[in-house]
């Protein structure tokens, strides 16, 4: 063979085997780039949620025992409290210094607040000591004036969506109200004799277009339970919750008005200890009960199996346990996680679906009033020293755990746990399912089938040739 021949020859091959080496090491060395983004992108969904203290400041001129409610915007530059006087202050949250006050118009001169019930987003039930409802919206608005270098500057303003009359009779002890997307209002009195009183007002449409409003009450007599300790309702009026002193769950549907429908009465708990919370979660499906051991659980209603038309409260998600009772819950506006209250004045932050507990906020003085913001990313609160107190949470994925990703998870309108993988949804209130096991199941399937093909045609392909 010439010579030049082989010299040409062995320097292709010292050549391929260098091209072939690098192509092969470039290969290995993408795979194990392509891992190390895996791992950096999946890394944070396991990363412990945190909350910085954002802003700390009094709030002065002010006895604690005034403030009825408290609230910040979804930039967490404008907080505000509602008084007794009906007037609510709005302050920035860097100093606490006032910026200015919007004063309710109360149903009559000289009224005074007696209770707020704070739901929904930046929406408040405003019990007056005439007995009379107002609901109330606090709504912020930010423009750029050009005439201060467009420079960003937030309107405060007040809405107010529905007012009730004064009830007849002594002063109930609690009251509840909601308007529904078709405008149909509804009000919920609990008495001092025990029993719900409903108040719903209902539009229709007349045969010509002009909108008539119809007046529906009824009185749900008191239960055989024991005390009616505490109620919710859902944010169109449409599901009544009651929760006794020995332990029963109530559950009505209002869904016609002037016919409520008593859907389940059940004991929440073997030992029959006495119920102290209630709130519906976040897309008004699941009801999360607070009791005076400090637990904390969450129900929502399955299917009968001896009757699969009906369906009745179940108790399905437990979460982290305070060291006294629970005195108050309140849904996050963005997804399934709940902050809850705890007479010795302590917050937990817990998300339903996954079960985690992510935070204990609070310190030696005691907390009495807090709220999320729009967003559901800050919290405010205020202590017993009339202190305030926002918090920047940084809690980007609580539906992610172990047992989400890998286990049986009971999902709202499942019949029983079950895997189940639907990362997104066209709806606000959907609750992410994240089982990885249906993905790998349905991969190793499909590898296995292609196996099936691919073995014969490997093996019998070359023996054949």
């Amino acid at each position: 063979m010439n010579e030049k021949f082989r010299i040409r020859a062995r320097r292709n091959d010292r050549i391929a085997k260098w091209v072939i080496t690098f192509g092969g090491m470039l290969v290995i060395l993408s795979v194990v780039l392509i891992l190390v983004l895996i791992t950096n992108t999946s890394l944070p969904l396991f990363q412990s949620p945190q909350a910085e203290i954002y802003a700390k400041f009094p709030l002065s001129g002010v006895d604690q025992q005034d403030i009825l409610a408290i609230g910040v915007d979804e930039y967490l530059e404008t907080g505000f409290f509602v008084d007794r006087a009906g007037i609510f202050h709005f302050f920035e949250t860097q100093q606490g210094l006032e910026t200015d006050q919007i004063i309710v118009s109360p149903p009559y001169d000289n009224a005074k607040l007696l209770k707020i019930e704070n739901y929904g987003r930046m929406q408040f039930g405003l019990v007056w000591d005439d007995g009379s409802l107002t609901l109330e919206r606090v709504a912020f608005k930010s423009f750029f004036d050009e005439n201060d270098n467009n420079r960003r500057t937030i309107l405060h303003e007040l809405h107010r969506d529905a007012e009730f009359a004064a009830t007849e009779g002594d002063m109930p002890t609690l009251s509840l109200g909601r308007i529904g997307e078709e405008g149909r209002r509804t009000r919920i009195d609990l008495l001092a004799d025990g029993q719900i009183q409903i108040t719903q007002v209902a539009i229709s449409e007349s045969l010509f277009g002009d909108e008539e409003e119809e007046l529906f009450s009824e009185n749900l007599a008191s239960p055989d339970y024991g005390e009616i300790t505490s109620i919710a309702l859902d944010s169109q009026g449409k599901a009544l919750y009651a929760g006794t002193s020995q332990g029963y769950l109530l559950h009505w549907s209002l869904q016609e008005p002037g016919a409520a429908e008593l859907l389940d009465e059940l004991p929440a708990f073997a030992d029959g200890r006495a119920i102290s919370a209630l709130s519906m979660v976040f897309g008004d499906y699941s009801l999360a009960v607070g009791d005076t051991e400090g637990k904390l659980t969450t129900w929502f209603p399955v299917r009968v199996e001896k009757n699969r038309a009906r369906k009745e409260l179940k108790r399905i998600h437990d979460l982290a346990s305070h060291n006294s009772s629970v005195q108050k819950i309140q849904h996050s506006p963005r997804d399934k996680s709940l902050l809850s209250l705890s007479r010795e004045g302590f917050l937990h932050l817990d998300h339903m679906t996954s079960e985690r507990h992510l935070l204990e906020l609070g310190n030696h003085v005691p907390l009495t009033l807090y709220s999320f913001s729009t967003r559901g990313d800050g919290i405010v609160a205020m202590t017993a020293e009339a202190d305030a107190i926002i918090w920047k949470l940084d809690n980007p994925h609580p539906e992610v755990s172990w047992k989400t990703l890998f286990g049986k998870v009971w999902y709202e309108g499942y019949d029983q746990p079950e895997f189940v993988w639907q990362s997104s949804s066209a709806s606000d209130d959907f609750e992410p399912k994240l089982s990885l096991t249906p993905l790998i199941f349905g991969t190793l399937k499909g590898t296995f089938y292609a196996m099936l093909f691919a073995v014969p045609l490997a093996l019998f392909g070359p023996i054949y040739t």
